[in-house]
């Protein structure tokens, strides 16, 4: 595949910097059959010497300018924005961009620090965005999370990371989306927590109605045990590991591949069947009616109730 030309754009003619963003190709055939990857300088970009920025650059060439190469994180249309904003070229600036290349502009907003040059602008976009969030997990959840902690926009963030502790199985996948450590780790100890709540209240109700603990007739208790025990295996719960032991990797503890919205859905859809005790003094048996099922769904539901996002107080630098 021929190599794309280099482009150069001019910030400041009187700079001393010239920053290369790489290139890089889609992956093509080689004649041998052979994938093979080729790169070129897409933008080349000058701008004049910062206080943190000649740190990070090297003299190259002859040209006499310092050369700051990056790696091919960054998207050029997200460069070329920010390097305009901050040289005070707004009229190339966009009134208004989209949620992607936003995010593209967050990330590199982050690894720069440069979020007060560009702040008031980025403000604008976020307010002309649709804020329909996703409910779900997908990219442009981790977009928003990215955007939202970047710029400081502390409700869009609790919604999101909410949507996160709720519904992934896993350790959130960022999708190569630069998101704070931190933001991630704060989002898998709520998720776990959550987890190991609902848990251990089932591992309580399932010993308790073995003992004898609970339940008004042998028949409720035998009833209520049996569906708990089938409806926690089909929810994917069973085997309960106790991952406060030395000797358990708690990584392989079932409920932990859940995601918090199944587990409590799964515990909540229960079927528990009907019981009918036979007493004495009447001649049929009679339904029984017993709390043990509203108490363990009120539970599940009470616990869904106090799940909450991140406060973005804790995670900013």
């Amino acid at each position: 595949m021929d190599a794309k030309p280099s482009e150069m754009l001019v910030f400041d003619e009187d700079g001393d910097t010239l920053i290369i963003l790489p290139y890089i190709s889609s992956t093509t055939e080689a004649a041998d059959g052979q994938e093979s990857d080729s790169r070129v300088d897409e933008n080349e970009k000058k701008q004049p010497a910062g206080d943190t920025l000649e740190t990070e650059t090297e003299p190259r060439g002859t040209d006499g300018l310092r050369h700051w190469l990056f790696e091919p994180f960054f998207t050029p249309e997200a460069f070329e924005i920010v390097l305009n904003i901050i040289h005070g070229h707004t009229k190339k600036v966009p009134t208004e961009i989209g949620l992607a290349t936003l995010a593209d502009i967050a990330a590199l907003v982050d690894d720069l620090k440069c979020e007060d040059a560009v702040w008031f602008i980025v403000k604008s976009w976020i307010r002309l965005l649709d804020k329909q969030l996703p409910n779900g997990i997908c990219e442009d959840l981790v977009k928003w999370i990215l955007i939202s902690s970047v710029f400081d926009e502390p409700s869009i963030f609790t919604d999101c990371t909410y949507v996160a502790i709720r519904h992934t199985c896993q350790r959130l996948d960022t999708i190569g989306h630069p998101i704070r450590p931190s933001v991630i780790d704060g989002i898998e100890v709520e998720r776990i927590k959550h987890l190991d709540a609902l848990v251990a209240h089932l591992k309580e109700q399932r010993d308790e109605l073995s003992r004898g603990g609970l339940g008004c007739y042998f028949e409720c208790r035998s009833s209520h045990l049996g569906a708990l025990i089938q409806g926690m295996h089909a929810t994917g719960i069973l085997p309960i590991l106790d991952v406060d032991s030395p000797k358990v990797d708690p990584s392989e503890a079932p409920h932990r591949g859940l995601s918090l919205s199944s587990a409590i859905d799964g515990i909540c859809g229960i079927p528990f069947p009907d019981v009918y005790i036979k007493r004495s003094d009447v001649r049929r048996p009679s339904l029984h009616k017993c709390g043990l099922e509203s108490s363990l769904k009120n539970h599940a539901n009470g616990l869904d109730i106090g799940i909450g996002g991140l406060n973005l107080h804790y995670f900013v630098r």
